[in-house]
């Protein structure tokens, strides 16, 4: 009797210790969240602000939002691919692009998709943006929230080049808008 107990406890034990090894790759899904909801909130002009900024940090690795002089428009973007390792993603994204807005320079039309590939790494269960691909990453906001960006820095810029360039940005993209 004793030994058929000491057999069952082993088998128990053996099977709850086997329930808690992980094997295989982690889902995908935690890592495709993170970047479901970089581009999102990018999509809707969250690097434009120190507000949105805020928002989007959790998402990425670096602390500060990158400098930029240049926006992407795009209409928008889809999740391509996938590569998944344990504790490493990759997970490219497409975007269908509008233009590009750039200060001093002014908006130039770019009739076709970009890609973008987002690294990732998991630590501490959570899934971050390590790095992309090409590297530098502009913000890829909007037709509607580069038009309200674009009319809003049009009200504070004292440089008249910038002036220009934002006049004749919002020339080009307002019209399509209707």
């Amino acid at each position: 009797m004793s030994r058929r107990v000491l057999v069952l406890t082993f088998l128990v034990y053996s099977s709850l210790a086997f329930a808690q090894y992980r094997t295989g790759s982690p889902k995908p899904e935690p890592a495709l969240n993170t970047v479901r909801e970089f581009c999102r909130q990018d999509f809707v002009g969250g690097r434009l602000t120190p507000e949105g900024w805020a928002r989007m940090k959790q998402f990425v690795v670096w602390k500060d939002n990158p400098a930029w002089r240049a926006f992407r428009i795009v209409s928008r973007y889809e999740q391509t691919g996938e590569v998944d390792g344990y504790h490493s993603a990759r997970i490219s994204v497409e975007y269908q692009m509008v233009g590009t807005f750039e200060m001093g320079v002014g908006f130039t039309p770019v009739p076709y998709p970009e890609s973008f590939e987002f690294k990732l790494k998991e630590t501490d269960g959570a899934w971050k943006i390590e790095s992309t691909d090409p590297e530098r990453l502009d913000p890829h906001i909007s037709k509607p929230r580069a038009i309200q960006w674009l009319q809003e820095k049009l009200k504070t810029t004292t440089d008249a080049g910038e002036k220009v360039s934002i006049e004749i940005a919002l020339k080009a993209l307002a019209p399509a808008q209707k």
